[in-house]
């Protein structure tokens, strides 16, 4: 997996697990940053997705429609590279920005059975719902919706934090 290259400000770095957890807990959307070759030229992709995130499995699930290049380039390249901010708000007149941030590296795999494509959405369910269980139970009802959609699951091999005062 990539090395992290040493933070230049030693003093805004989180490197406390439970932290990094916590911020990955209270986001909501992450930015993905994919790369493959186009005529030998090596090309970024970058897309930001809603998620779920299973700490125990160290993972953050996706939902998304059944096309799009983001396949194409994940069956070539499946290791990619994210960023969840938990923005802590613009101070005015103090030119200041407080927020904590994960950057992540990790592999990206689809999930193709329903057993298994129903978990996934229910993790990203349960982060994302303030009542969980009557979103599942609507989707549970109507099983093409588990047809007509992929399911992605990213492992995190690494992260790394920051926070900025």
């Amino acid at each position: 997996m990539a090395a992290t290259h040493p933070m230049h400000l030693t003093d805004h770095e989180i490197t406390d697990p439970v932290i990094l957890d916590e911020i990955l807990r209270q986001g909501k959307w992450t930015t993905l940053a994919l790369a493959y070759l186009d005529e030998g030229l090596p090309r970024p992709y970058a897309l930001t997705l809603s998620y779920g995130y299973v700490p125990e499995e160290r993972a953050l699930y996706f939902h998304t429609a059944l096309g799009g290049q983001k396949f194409e380039i994940l069956a070539e390249n499946p290791l990619v590279c994210g960023t969840v901010v938990h923005d802590l708000g613009y101070v005015q007149g103090k030119c200041s920005h407080p927020f904590r941030s994960v950057v992540f590296w990790g592999r990206v795999e689809e999930l193709t059975g329903i057993e298994d494509k129903r978990r996934g959405l229910d993790n990203m369910i349960a982060h994302l719902e303030d009542d969980p269980e009557l979103v599942r139970q609507r989707l549970r009802a109507r099983n093409e919706t588990y047809a007509r959609t992929r399911i992605l699951k990213l492992t995190i091999e690494a992260m790394t934090g920051k926070e900025g005062k």
